[in-house]
């Protein structure tokens, strides 16, 4: 955008102001700078989170006339749960410098976060000065939604698309609204196309689910559930000034979502220490489980063990310390504690599938095959929507070495319904229903859905798998079921 056209949109923003849409222009008018300072209660607040916020009021009251002072103030108001409290602050940094998108940006979510009318024209605000900012019109038409105002929750994520073409979070915010609208096929296309731009956005899989059911189509409203379940976390939306605000805080809570964060991305070393200075201002289960985490994808086992039974100490029935802790101690070289800590995985969330999937995975490396047989099915039963259970089972089933324990015909009825719901597309999945076809004596059937499967693998790139399922072509090419081989 060019300088003259963004000053002739920030100037008729401020008339906008001016002329009456926000009535807090004049307040601010009418005021000294210091009387928008807030009167805090600090009690309950963290040592250092309280000293930081006193330093930086000195600050703004040295100098009342700095944006920056103001502007500083106020995030760190916002980001220790002082929000209402930092709007004003806000305000008066914008007040000070109209020019400064932070601080406008800044007023508008908190005011949207508080439910409060003026975020709208904050809104406003923000588009004269940086119409390009992508999070802005995705809040922006989030915030026209949970109002009602449809037509223009639709035209904020089409300006969305506009900045940036391959924005999932603008297709899911065009579905929601098609939705609304009782569109269903409309909404059907635009949450697809966020699918396709991105495979693992959870909250999409939740609305495409809400539409398969009223399209009166469960099987795959079901799969669009077991999607959604399958990726646990929330897709965040990629903002660079939120990050800022994030980064200002200093309480346990603020170290610990950093150190999560960073233990997401792989940043270790860097979650260790940010946990560290959690534990330090607020021992909590939460960031003992983080660093026992982190240490652990760093290699020191026995500090990750340490941390993740101080995790279950504060709280018993923390299903993910637990279950880390059983994959620790595998690694070790302890598969029995581990399979013994599993136990408690699955008394304590019988319905999570990584207790049986661990737990069957580290019977058979003990050779244990039956006694994985059963953990498998009572996960199948207590876990329905997570094919990779049904997947170890007809694994299993069709390859086990032990001819007692094989059974073809309940292999190929897991592995089909596998691929049916990923509509043959997974060639994982194919490539253990090739097997199951094999140990039924299919081969012909064998040898059609292997070549399909190395095919989807040569096309992922999963060249290592399309090797693999080569060599078990071979063998249905030589009427040969395939059998795992155990050392």
């Amino acid at each position: 955008m060019s300088s003259s056209k963004r000053k002739l949109l920030v100037a008729s923003a401020a008339l906008i102001l001016l002329s009456g849409i926000s009535a807090l222009y004049f307040y601010f008018q009418e005021q000294t700078s210091l009387d928008a300072l807030p009167n805090l209660d600090f009690n309950g607040v963290e040592k250092q989170v309280a000293e930081k916020l006193q330093l930086l009021r000195e600050q703004v009251e040295q100098h009342p006339g700095s944006s920056a002072a103001w502007g500083k103030f106020a995030m760190n108001l916002d980001i220790h749960d002082f929000k209402r409290e930092s709007i004003p602050c806000y305000q008066q940094a914008a007040k000070l410098d109209p020019d400064d998108f932070r601080w406008a940006y800044y007023a508008a979510t908190a005011l949207r976060e508080t439910g409060s009318q003026e975020a709208i024209q904050w809104f406003e605000y923000c588009q004269a000065l940086n119409p390009d900012y992508l999070p802005f019109h995705i809040l922006n038409g989030m915030m026209m939604l949970n109002h009602g105002r449809l037509q223009d929750a639709a035209d904020a994520f089409q300006n969305a698309l506009n900045t940036d073409s391959k924005s999932s979070h603008a297709y899911l915010g065009l579905g929601q609204v098609a939705l609304a609208r009782d569109d269903l096929a409309l909404s059907k296309k635009h949450l697809l196309k966020a699918v396709e731009i991105n495979p693992t956005h959870r909250e999409v899989y939740g609305r495409l689910a809400e539409v398969y059911e009223k399209l009166n189509a469960p099987e795959k409203a079901a799969e669009a559930k077991r999607m959604a379940q399958q990726f646990s976390n929330v897709t965040r939306l990629a903002d660079p000034l939120y990050a800022e605000l994030v980064a200002e805080g200093e309480s346990s809570y603020w170290y610990l979502i950093r150190g999560q964060r960073l233990n997401e991305k792989g940043h270790f070393p860097e979650a260790a220490e940010e946990f560290t200075l959690a534990l330090k201002a607020n021992p909590r289960a939460e960031a003992h489980y983080g660093l026992g985490f982190a240490l652990q994808q760093m290699g020191n086992y026995e500090a990750a063990v340490s941390q993740y039974q101080a995790a279950i100490d504060l709280n018993p029935a923390y299903r993910d310390a637990h279950q880390d802790l059983a994959v620790t101690m595998f690694k070790m070289g302890n598969a029995d504690k581990a399979i013994a800590q599993l136990e408690t995985v699955i008394q304590v969330d019988p319905a999570f599938p990584g207790g049986y999937l661990n737990q069957g995975i580290y019977l058979i490396s003990l050779g244990k095959d039956s006694e994985a047989v059963e953990v498998f099915r009572q996960g199948i039963e207590n876990a329905p929507f997570d094919i990779r259970i049904a997947n170890k089972l007809a694994w299993l089933l069709a390859t086990s070495p032990k001819a007692a324990l094989r059974n073809g015909e309940e292999a190929v009825r897991l592995a089909e319904k596998s691929c049916k719901l990923t509509n043959y597309r997974v060639p994982q999945n194919l490539d253990i229903l090739a097997a199951a076809y094999a140990e039924t004596m299919q081969f012909k059937k064998a040898e059609q859905i292997a070549q399909q499967a190395q095919q989807l693998a040569i096309t992922a790139g999963q060249l290592d798998l399309a090797d693999g399922i080569q060599s078990r072509l071979a063998m249905y090419e030589q009427n040969r079921a395939f059998r795992v081989k155990r050392f």
